[in-house]
């Protein structure tokens, strides 16, 4: 019997996703190429959505809307790369750190607004 409130698989699901999202957006903007980091936030963002996608089409009764994926997965990329370029002249353990803490707080917190909030107004 599983008494804990917290699922940690999904947590550890949600970790691994900040830190692919973090080294994406950290290593194609090592040289500060604008158009590699914006093409990298794009593939890593479509990556996400895909494998989503596949996850919550092989559910038999669908009972997370797809608003969720679609909300959830764009916000903690757009966070991240704000992050990193907001903290440009932070030292890099300390500005990489906050780029993780960062995505995993918004990656959370999208996906609930993308649960809780959008079914609301769009059509299931």
């Amino acid at each position: 019997m599983d008494t804990s409130a917290v699922d940690f698989p999904a947590l550890a699901l949600m970790i691994v996703a900040a830190i692919v999202i973090t080294s994406a957006i950290g290593i194609s903007g090592r040289d500060g190429n604008t158009r590699r980091r914006w093409l990298a936030a794009l593939g890593i963002t479509i990556l996400l959505i895909a494998i989503g996608l596949v996850d919550l089409l092989r559910e038999t009764p669908r009972e997370t809307h797809l608003a969720t994926l679609f909300i959830g997965v764009p916000l903690p990329v757009l966070g991240a790369i704000a992050m990193e370029r907001m903290t440009r002249r932070v030292r890099p353990w300390i500005r990489w750190t906050g780029v993780f803490l960062v995505s995993l707080v918004v990656l959370l917190s999208g996906l609930l607004i993308g649960a809780a909030i959008a079914p609301r107004f769009l059509p299931s």
